[in-house]
């Protein structure tokens, strides 16, 4: 219904009567009445109002509202002033409010109440992400929040910068043609580009570090800005995931036509293939745990996906994906035409130089160091290593073959056998430096760093005997299903930490060797005051170290093969196929070693890798 004016509402509005003052209005009134006119009231206004009602009632030959000559007293219409009616409508729309607020403050409570509470406790031990009888996240979700989640957001946004960015020519291609099918899919992938942002996580690195709990309210704004990121996305992950084939689909004919090397090519799909495994983890496991906790933060049991919900985590309409429409820019193609642009430029200054960047396109995997290194890493398939390795010969009755721990384990046992010497022997000759007055025993810091490499053999010790405890718990028939739950869930934990602490071990052990590694490979180039002997054959006494692969071999030989092999085996281990905890698929050890050998989903398969 249209606002209810007065007849000289207009009148006031052209000569500005509002915005006069008293003294004003009063000689204005006085300059009126002076020129003949009259001051109406409401009054006045009803009974011509009345005597219109009646002239048309007198005109109609019966009152109005009601057929002439009709039986039945029905309700004659009720003429009413403007303000009756501006009062009536400023009423109705209190009441209007105050019965929701009133309803709003009902559900809330109701949502609050104790039983939300106990039922919001249940879901979040259930899930595996807080005790039932505390407000505090555990260090296992943590570690995922950290490491996992962190990584995978990550990942996003790095296919993205290499199939639109890194060759712009291609990308423009990509962007046009997910245009011309359906712009939410362009809008999708830009979102998810977008998606990391390191200051959310930074409340998790120091528990994360120290394998610590975190107490729910001191990381409610952090969980809520990772959860609302994800809730924007989550209702497209399908077209998220069909755009992202869609764009794959128009990047290899077109980067095979540009000539890009084979290594570039591999990298984007070992990307492909951890993209599925990133989206899993991203919307099947981290986002309804993170709605947990955030009900578990605030106290209250949101419904998915409600109103009520969206305000808490500060989602808008205007926040909402599908606003896109056909032929809008982005932020990607406006990068995207930059690039193209200074790709042209370098192009036409120097061929060369276009040749060199693209060999820099596939990154650590395009390099002659990771190529080499993965070459050395392939020489034993793991049964070999199994039966190399395995002084207990129970080994696989323990662990599955298609675990990602185990085989990060039988590697690591292959550095040390064939590759750690370098470490420790004293047949490499390696000088003590004293540059800038300061004393450095580089000798000394590496057999440091290979006495500490001795607590990965008891970290996977610790794995395997938890991974014990929690077969066990899992196959213990009992009738009471909330303890049975219980046990099984807290065994899987431990389970996991622990093979999450030998996953890290080793990679932290690979890393620090590889910089070790290219100290050596960097005096031996250059300086060459560090390495006295690196012209001279690695040598072993013992008829047990004869059969290294590098007996015999120079010592400069000897540091390369086991900077390559660190190399490899930790961007395998950072972003390769052994990254993830949960086990190998068939397809991925097909991959990996070119066969499954037998293996089967072993016990920590349904871990949700936290």
């Amino acid at each position: 219904m249209p606002d209810a004016k007065y007849e000289f509402d207009d009148t006031r509005s052209a000569i500005g009567a509002n915005e006069l003052d008293a003294q004003e209005r009063k000689e204005m009134l006085d300059r009126f009445k002076s020129a003949g006119g009259q001051v109406l009231r409401e009054k006045s206004i009803a009974e011509k109002a009345e005597d219109a009602r009646r002239a048309a009632e007198a005109k109609s030959g019966g009152p109005s509202g009601r057929p002439v000559g009709g039986g039945g007293g029905g309700p004659v219409a009720e003429n009413k002033l403007p303000s009756q009616l501006r009062r009536e409508r400023e009423r109705e729309e209190s009441e209007k409010a105050q019965r929701a607020r009133q309803e709003y403050e009902k559900a809330l409570k109701k949502l609050s109440g104790p039983g939300a509470r106990f039922v919001i406790r249940l879901r979040c031990f259930l899930a595996g992400v807080a005790p039932f009888s505390g407000k505090h996240i555990k260090p296992q979700f943590v570690q995922f929040l950290n490491l996992e989640l962190k990584q995978a957001l990550i990942e996003f946004n790095l296919i993205c910068n290499d199939l639109f960015l890194q060759r712009p020519s291609i990308g423009k291609k990509i962007m046009h043609g997910l245009d011309a099918k359906n712009p939410l899919l362009m809008e999708t992938l830009e979102y998810a580009h977008h998606l990391y942002n390191s200051e959310y996580f930074n409340a998790f690195a120091t528990a994360a570090q120290n394998n610590t709990s975190v107490p729910v309210e001191t990381v409610s704004a952090s969980l809520k800005s990772i959860y609302r990121t994800l809730y924007i996305l989550y209702p497209f992950q399908e077209t998220f995931k069909k755009a992202m084939g869609f764009a794959l689909d128009i990047f290899t004919p077109e980067a095979q036509q540009a000539k890009l090397s084979q290594e570039s090519l591999q990298g984007m799909i070992i990307k492909q293939k951890r993209f599925h495994t990133n989206a899993k983890a991203v919307f099947q496991t981290a986002f309804p745990k993170l709605f947990h906790l955030i009900c578990l933060a605030d106290g209250i049991d949101y419904p998915p996906f409600s109103p009520l919900l969206e305000k808490a985590i500060q989602v808008t309409q205007s926040d909402k994906l599908g606003q896109r429409k056909k032929g809008d820019g982005s932020t990607l193609e406006s990068n995207a035409a930059e690039g193209a642009v200074r790709e042209g430029t370098e192009a036409a200054e120097a061929a060369t130089e276009e040749k060199k960047e693209e060999e820099k396109k596939g990154g650590i995997y395009d390099t002659k160091e990771y190529q080499y290194g993965y070459s050395l890493m392939k020489v034993r398939n793991p049964p070999q290593l199994v039966e190399r390795y395995d002084k207990s010969k129970r080994m696989l009755e323990k662990v599955a073959i298609n675990d990602r721990i185990l085989l990060s384990y039988l590697y690591f046992m292959e550095f040390d056998y064939e590759y750690s010497f370098v470490l420790t022997t004293n047949k490499i000759q390696i000088n003590v430096d004293y540059s800038g007055g300061v004393k450095s025993d580089y000798k000394k810091q590496m057999a440091d760093l290979y006495n500490e490499s001795r607590a990965i053999i008891k970290a996977y010790e610790k794995y395997e005997e938890m991974l014990q405890e929690y077969k066990a718990a899992r196959d213990r028939k009992s009738t009471n299903y909330i303890e049975k739950s219980k046990l099984e869930e807290k065994a899987k934990g431990r389970a996991d930490m622990e093979g999450r602490n030998t996953r890290g071990l080793i990679r932290t052990f690979m890393d620090n060797v590889a910089k070790s590694m290219a100290f050596l490979i960097s005096d031996m180039k250059n300086a060459k005051q560090i390495v006295g002997n690196m012209e001279d054959l690695m040598k072993f006494d013992s008829d047990f170290e004869k059969s290294k692969r590098l007996n015999g071999k120079p010592i400069k030989q000897c540091i390369m093969d086991a900077y390559c092999f660190a190399v490899a085996f930790k961007e395998r281990l950072a972003n390769g196929d052994l990254f993830p905890l949960t086990p190998m698929t068939d397809e991925e050890m097909t991959e990996s070693f070119g066969s499954t050998f037998g293996s089967s989903t072993p016990a920590p398969a349904d871990s949700t890798e936290i």
